[in-house]
């Protein structure tokens, strides 16, 4: 059931990541804006993302209340139905105005592919023990696989001639070819269909885990303290054994000299008490993925095991093999502790390291508006070859992909800080030369949005481990968006600085505006953050 739900959420994503191809899209549909209701229509901005990715954050916060309320499996459906809605209306959306469609394959479908983001981020925490950040990593690598996919399939449909933009107006260029501004339409409705297949076949492939929501129950039932076993768990084979036992501060305790069978019989009564499954295997002969400590398992009930050090799992404390003291009142105390400071989304905005994750999301994102929208709108000013910047695109997407992959591994081995100081001084510094390499020559320009590409592909697992790692796990859903919140801010500010930094200044300048942000997030960083 895990492989299945891990490549269930690859497809389910898959084409979700609209803005990781929009930037390929938004060439196109400028074209037939312009061409279709003239200069002054509203079109080139970057409204139609800036909705998305409010949507994405409001679809973020709204996860975790819309499954507790309907479940996983119907809020899977959901954020299928609503990305797919916001994907077919834009065929309409497209002949109404700029608005329409900022409403229809912005808000609408960002709200869905939030959605399924907050489901993806559930279900890893569900079926990943260890080694978070690269199982994340390597199931949302889809959103840069996928466009690969994506903005191949976009330009060999609307552009299959390989034709340039033939209007300069002021910094910007258009394509007036008819067949080509006739397909953009009709666009909307192949990538609806291909999403649809893909979508429907994840939702089919994924399950929750068991397991785990057994382990989360009897962990709350822990701190509800409302987990004393009845007397049914007592049976009449477990009745020798609490016969035998002497009751010392509330513990049970038993001598080691129990025999194997005496052993067999204890892991039966704490398996009672904690409804698992009874395994008779003796202590240290396995480990456990159902999310419990096999070793605390085995200090809690086998008469032979060795305890290293003092453990305070179970009620046990001691460094000899004596004796083991168990709290039968007490058996989840069996679950493995957190070891994170759970915080809840009041407490977060009460610690520094809060507001350095927080300004590091709003430098991220507008990073992201900016790399997104324009590396083909400015490309396209200085190289004449459509077919070489979509294939930018599909270079950027397909090693971004691996770089995912890096950034998830390098969390699980380093240091969360180190993580986001090497993101963020790698922006600042390639972003104030970003502009020139254009000019330089077109592989220089494809090394430069290369590098950028890959390093910001990889923030948003750095920010979904960096959430769970500092703030835990129990109120994770909510963390996150209110740690991602600030995209809502700097997605509703983007969109006008843009505009007037475009047509007020120069590129260079829009560029240099993203290396400046993500120079003060790194200030914070570096002063705020702890090592973790």
């Amino acid at each position: 059931m895990k492989i299945a739900t891990l490549i269930g959420l690859f497809l389910k994503t898959l084409t979700t990541g609209v803005s990781w191809y929009w930037g390929n899209i938004s060439v196109y549909t400028d074209s037939y804006y312009r061409a279709t209701f003239g200069p002054d229509s509203g079109f080139g901005t970057p409204w139609v993302m800036s909705t998305f990715m409010i949507g994405f954050a409001v679809g973020l916060l709204i996860t975790q209340k819309v499954a507790t309320r309907i479940g996983r499996t119907w809020t899977n459906i959901l954020s299928l139905i609503l990305f797919e809605i916001g994907i077919f209306a834009s065929y309409f959306a497209i002949n109404t105005s700029v608005t329409a469609i900022a409403a229809t394959i912005g808000a609408v479908a960002g709200v869905g592919s939030g959605i399924t983001e907050g489901q993806l981020l559930y279900y890893v925490l569900a079926w990943s023990d260890k080694h978070v950040g690269l199982i994340s990593a390597l199931v949302s690598s889809s959103y840069s696989g996928g466009s690969v996919l994506i903005n191949q399939l976009v330009t060999l449909y609307v552009n299959p001639q390989n034709e340039t933009p033939d209007l300069i107006d002021g910094n910007k260029v258009y394509f007036i070819q008819p067949a080509i501004l006739n397909r953009v339409p009709s666009l909307f409705l192949l990538l609806g269909a291909v999403s649809f297949g893909a979508q429907f076949v994840g939702v089919l492939l994924i399950r929750d885990n068991p397991f785990k929501d057994k382990t989360k129950e009897l962990r709350q039932n822990k701190d509800s303290g409302s987990n004393t076993p009845t007397d049914s768990s007592f049976t009449e084979e477990t009745k020798p054994i609490i016969a035998a036992t002497t009751k010392e501060n509330g513990h049970l305790t038993h001598p080691q000299s129990y025999t194997d069978n005496s052993t067999t019989t204890m892991r039966r009564l704490v398996s009672s008490a904690t409804s698992e499954p009874f395994n008779s295997e003796l202590p240290g002969e396995r480990q456990t993925s159902n999310g419990f400590n096999s070793l605390a398992v085995d200090q809690c009930v086998g008469a032979s095991a060795i305890i290293a050090k003092d453990d305070p799992c179970c009620g046990v404390s001691q460094s000899s093999t004596q004796s083991v003291s168990v709290d039968l009142t007490n058996p989840s105390k069996c679950l493995p502790e957190n070891d994170n400071k759970d915080l809840s989304p009041l407490q977060l905005l009460k610690v520094p390291s809060f507001y350095a994750m927080w300004l590091s999301t709003v430098a991220t994102d507008y990073s992201y508006i900016i790399i997104t929208n324009f590396y083909k709108t400015f490309g396209q000013t200085v190289i004449k070859d459509d077919h070489f910047l979509t294939s930018v695109a599909m270079v950027t997407s397909v090693v971004s992909t691996f770089s995912e992959i890096f950034w998830g591994a390098s969390l699980d081995r380093f240091k969360l800080k180190h993580c986001l100081i090497l993101y963020l001084a790698s922006q600042a510094v390639v972003g104030s030369f970003w502009y020139f390499t254009a000019i330089a020559g077109k592989y220089v320009y494809m090394l430069s949005t290369l590098i950028l590409g890959c390093m910001n592909a990889g923030m948003y697992e750095v920010f979904f481990v960096g959430t769970l790692k500092l703030f835990g796990e129990t109120h994770f859903s909510l963390n996150y968006g209110v740690v991602y919140s600030g995209s809502v801010l700097v997605n509703m500010a983007a969109p006008p600085i843009i505009d007037f930094i475009v047509q007020s200044f120069d590129w260079f300048y829009l560029f240099f505006s993203f290396s400046i942000f993500n120079t003060l997030a790194l200030v914070v960083v570096v002063i705020t953050l702890p090592y973790k």
